[in-house]
């Protein structure tokens, strides 16, 4: 392949070192249908910095799956998921079977590639909001309506892309997050040109790496945008909040099996409880001046239904022992009266 190897160091000639397949896998393959990702490209510090291996892309085609055996057509997901079973098998190693397991984490983002489905907010037609001088909670009962029409389109995106079994948004999870994230002015009023603590636009303060949660096309966190954008991208981040699984920590897949936990699972109150501690920071080390999140105890708080500055007391969480706690408490309480 033209002079190519696999580790830039090495001598030998070869784009990859191994792909295992299957007995029941078929290669069709020569050596045209290997390239070079930038092939060309030049990054400093490549080796030292990102890696030893030249990238390589690889397509893995499942299309018109079906179990000769018994005549059923088959899911991609089913597939991968025996394919890697058996790849493990075959070297001694067994594939973990708990909820969001490895397989899980290999992601479910991969099945949505390898379904087609990579697009996560379609366009959306424009809706109409209202907002010169209403407060957080007039601005929620004014626009019940358009809200819905956001969740319900975010809803079944969701399950398109996380099967049936998709953590759904719901409108506690909106309102909580609304009362509890969006901008307002000095006199309380919704204010769509806010900017936030970390240089956020609008009123709800879209995560810095928003593509990374949404896909390409959102708009960029600390510019203009519109209400409208503004609010569905919002949305959307809050669905993904709640499927997309990040990383494994303490048996857990972060977030999605935090709201599949007993005591929150199936309780749409809680799990907008868990939803706004998400997205405050609860579950990151990085907010705790020992670098350990207390997961089960704050769980466990969420579960007995205890209000905040209770659940963080005693942790070494920034914030614990702080007004603000409380603050956020109020925040949630009001939130969820109105629903």
């Amino acid at each position: 392949m033209s002079g190519a190897f696999t580790y830039l160091k090495s001598p030998y000639k070869s784009l990859i070192d191994h792909i295992f397949l299957s007995a029941n896998m078929s290669k069709y393959a020569s050596e045209d249908d290997f390239f070079i990702v930038a092939r060309d490209k030049v990054v400093s510090r490549f080796v030292k910095d990102t890696s030893e291996h030249l990238p390589i892309a690889m397509r893995l085609s499942l299309s018109k799956i079906q179990d000769m055996e018994k005549g059923e057509n088959l899911s991609s997901d089913s597939v991968i998921d025996d394919e890697f079973s058996q790849m493990l098998s075959s070297v001694g190693l067994s594939s973990p079977k708990h909820s969001h397991d490895s397989s899980s984490l290999r992601k479910i983002s991969d099945r949505v590639e390898a379904e087609g489905v990579t697009e996560r907010i379609p366009e959306w037609p424009s809706l109409s909001w209202q907002v010169s001088g209403l407060t957080k909670s007039h601005f929620f009962t004014r626009n019940t309506n358009s809200f819905k029409r956001i969740m319900n389109y975010v809803n079944e995106q969701l399950k398109v892309q996380y099967g049936a079994g998709a953590n759904i948004l719901t409108l506690k999870d909106i309102v909580v997050l609304l009362m509890a994230e969006a901008g307002v002015s000095s006199s309380g009023i919704m204010d769509p040109n806010f900017i936030h603590s970390n240089g956020e636009y609008g009123f709800f303060p879209l995560p810095n790496n928003i593509d990374y949660w949404v896909g390409t096309g959102a708009p960029e966190y600390n510019k203009p945008m519109s209400v409208d954008t503004n609010i569905r991208y919002y949305l959307a981040y809050l669905g993904q909040l709640k499927n997309k699984p990040v990383r494994n920590v303490s048996g857990l897949v972060l977030y999605p099996g935090l709201f599949e936990q007993h005591g929150i699972a199936g309780n749409t109150e809680r799990a907008a409880k868990l939803l706004a501690g998400i997205v405050h920071g609860y579950f990151w080390e990085g907010n705790f001046s020992d670098k350990i999140v207390p997961i089960n105890k704050i769980l466990n708080g969420y579960s007995a239904d205890k209000p905040l500055d209770q659940i963080m007391a005693d942790t070494a969480y920034a914030h614990a022992g702080k007004t603000l706690m409380v603050n956020r408490q109020k925040n949630i309480n009001s939130g969820l009266a109105l629903v």
